[in-house]
Parts: C-alpha cells; structure tokens; sequence
C-alpha cells in the first residue's frame, strides 16, 4: 500500500474509475489542513499519470496531494512532546540518551505545528518528506501518524 498526503481528494477518488468499496484505497485522516489516503500501487499508479490539469477537472482547484519516499533529514535523533504524547523526531537541541530518560522535551500542541515551528517544514512536498520519515521511524503508518499527533 502508498500512502500520500493531500486536502479535499474526496471528489477525485469518486470520479476516478475505481470503487472506493473494493479496498483499493481508503481514506485514514482527514483534518481540516489535511487527509491522507492509503491505496494500491495500481492506484498509486494510475493517479500519478494524471497531468496537472487532468487532475484538476477531476478534483477541483483546491484539491492537492503530494507524495514521498522520506526527507533528507536522516536518522530521528530526539524526542518531543507532540499532542501530548512523546514522538521520536529531530532536534538539533537535544539528542536521545542511551537510557531514554525521562527528560524536559520540547513541547508542541500538533504534529503540523512540531513540522513548522520545530524543524521549518511548511510546504506540502517537505510536510509529506518529513512526515513519511516520522512514520517510518515511529513504526506507524502516516495515517496513524496524523491520527495520532495532529489530532
């Protein structure tokens, strides 16, 4: 299964050729600045050969996604308190001890807030790149990611 990240894709995956029912793909966040949808390769697939203005007539103009395989960033090497629950992350403040020790992390009330304010990432294409990262070092799906920091 990809996942990617978008806003406002519900019209467009009603259009698109495939049922929604058939498990091809599944919609596992949505916020109010965010969904992410989780789907096939063939799915994955399919959309990626839409040209931007095919993609358009199908979703609308505030329709986006985007999609990545992870940011540049590396290895997670710090934690913080994110929607109230810790999350392995990056910070150039502060490094993981050997031990995990319980210390005074750094706190932010939302995953789209730790994302700008901790490590700068705003546009959608770095928020994706990131936010896979912190999925895959989290062990969690970017779904469940969203679901669980962002709130």
């Amino acid at each position: 299964m990809k996942e990617i990240l978008g806003y406002n894709l519900e019209k467009f995956f009603r259009r698109i050729e495939y049922p929604c029912d058939g498990g091809m793909f599944e919609r596992t966040y949505k916020g109010t600045d965010y969904e992410v949808w989780a789907m096939t390769d063939n799915i994955f697939d399919i959309i990626c050969d839409y040209s931007e203005d095919e993609f358009v007539k199908l979703a609308g103009k505030d329709a986006w996604w985007r999609s990545s395989t992870g940011s540049v960033l590396g290895k997670p090497t710090a934690r913080a308190i994110v929607n109230g629950k810790r999350l392995i992350c990056w910070d150039d403040d502060y490094y993981l001890p050997d031990e995990y020790e319980e210390e005074p992390y750094k706190e932010y009330k939302s995953l789209t807030e730790y994302l700008c304010d901790g490590i700068g990432a705003s546009l959608p294409k770095n928020v994706v790149a990131c936010a896979m990262d912190l999925a895959k070092y989290n062990n969690m799906s970017l779904g469940d990611l969203f679901t669980e920091y962002e709130g």
